[in-house]
C-alpha cells in the first residue's frame, strides 16, 4: 500500500477533532493531534493488517487505536480508506447502525 484516503465522514471528524482542541485547547494541540492521527493513517498504509477484523460492524471494516480515537478503515487494492475516526469511549454501535 502506498497512500490512503479520507471519507467523507473522516474528514468532517478530523476537523471537528481540530476543531475541539482550538477551542478547547489550543492550535498547537490541535495541530498535534491531528498530526498523531495522521501518522497513524501512514502506519497503516504501511501495515495493513495491524488493525483488527471487525465484521461484526460492517463487512471489510478494520479498527486501529490511535488514543484516545479509533480509526475505522477499509483496505482496498491500491490504498486504505479512513472511514471513521471516532472517540474511544462512542458507542460504535451507533455509529455503524445503519451500515449492516
Amino acid at each position: 500500500m502506498t497512500s490512503y484516503f479520507l471519507s467523507d465522514f473522516a474528514k468532517r471528524e478530523l476537523d471537528d477533532i481540530w476543531d475541539f482542541y482550538f477551542e478547547n485547547v489550543s492550535q498547537s494541540e490541535a495541530n498535534r493531534r491531528v498530526a498523531h492521527l495522521s501518522d497513524h493513517f501512514e502506519l497503516l498504509t504501511e501495515f495493513p493488517h495491524m488493525g483488527r477484523a471487525r465484521p461484526e460492524y460492517a463487512p471489510s471494516i478494520r479498527s486501529h487505536i490511535a488514543q484516545p480515537y479509533v480509526i475505522w478503515y477499509y483496505i482496498w487494492p491500491a490504498q486504505i480508506e479512513i472511514s471513521r475516526i471516532v472517540h474511544g469511549s462512542q458507542d460504535v454501535s451507533l455509529i455503524f447502525a445503519d451500515v449492516s
